[in-house]
């Protein structure tokens, strides 16, 4: 599976395109999500977590997910943990993205 982020404005989406193979060349299925993200001023920085993650909220169509979220200075990486469905706050990933060339 491939994850994609999109972030514009407040608003993103999230694609997931399944595949058959570990190459990941035969592809199966893509789902996509989107929503608006808000990221608060509080940050919930501690020993787990970098300094400068903020808490953000992800609003779907499916309910609203509270999360993390954090940027590396060099704006290459990015690390997400969203709660799973409907105002659940169980961050049971954290993900780090890299930016696309």
């Amino acid at each position: 599976m491939i994850e994609t982020y999109t972030f514009q404005n407040n608003n993103f989406t999230r694609t997931r395109d399944w595949f058959l193979d570990q190459k990941c060349t035969k592809k199966t299925l893509t789902e996509t999500e989107t929503g608006e993200i808000s990221i608060s001023n509080n940050t919930s920085s501690n020993s787990f977590n970098p300094a400068k993650t903020y808490k953000a909220t992800f609003k779907t169509n499916k309910g609203t997910d509270q999360g993390l979220i954090w940027q590396d200075e060099a704006h290459v990486k990015l690390r997400l943990s969203r709660g799973i469905g409907k105002s659940n706050s169980t961050l049971l990933g954290i993900f780090d993205y890299l930016k696309k060339s």
